[in-house]
């Protein structure tokens, strides 16, 4: 997001777009931050192998969440209705018990998705406690199949604080020593 020259939010597509012009026009974007300026002079002023290696990275990587079909809908979508957006604190206002059913997609999508759901979610749990008097309501996070979500940092973050921020956590698996092969050792001590 750029204050001056971008919005807050763009679809998929545009940036591959940015992208595909800053590999044929080598020239960058304008921007207002000189840090970010700076590293897009940087990427676009080296050496010509290195150059076209990191912008052939860039389009090889946007291109595959472009052919994508679970994650282009995901990140080419920009919502122009504020009620069409999803916000964790819609949520949150009462009790709630939050399951989400990660089933269908393959187990690198799952865990794409997972610490995406997950890092909202921890979001809207501390703006929610900063704007809430007393006691937030109660939210029950249930995580099946946890060893392939592989989302042990923010696991981490949700079982040594969550009670605070009125939040509870359920792992669900096949069967314990999972947990351990999962590299979530927190998890069996709480």
């Amino acid at each position: 997001f750029d204050e001056v020259h971008g919005r807050d939010a763009f679809p998929l597509t545009d940036l591959l777009e940015a992208v595909l012009r800053l590999q044929t026009e080598e020239t960058p974007p304008s921007v207002s931050d000189p840090t970010v300026a700076t590293l897009l002079e940087n990427i676009t002023t080296g050496r010509q192998s290195t150059v076209e290696q990191t912008i052939d990275g860039a389009v090889t990587r946007l291109e595959k969440f472009q052919a994508n079909p679970y994650l282009h809908p995901l990140f080419n979508y920009v919502p122009t209705d504020p009620d069409d957006q999803f916000h964790f604190g819609d949520w949150l206002e009462t009790d709630a018990l939050l399951l989400f059913d990660l089933g269908g997609p393959r187990e690198r999508t799952q865990r794409i998705l997972a610490n995406l759901i997950l890092a909202r979610l921890w979001r809207a749990l501390r703006t929610r406690k900063q704007h809430t008097a007393g006691e937030p309501p109660l939210a029950l996070l249930c995580l099946d199949e946890l060893p392939q979500l592989g989302v042990d940092a923010l696991l981490s973050q949700f079982l040594a604080t969550g009670r605070e921020y009125g939040l509870g956590v359920i792992t669900l698996c096949q069967s314990p020593a999972q947990l351990a092969t999962a590299g979530t050792t927190q998890a069996n001590a709480n």
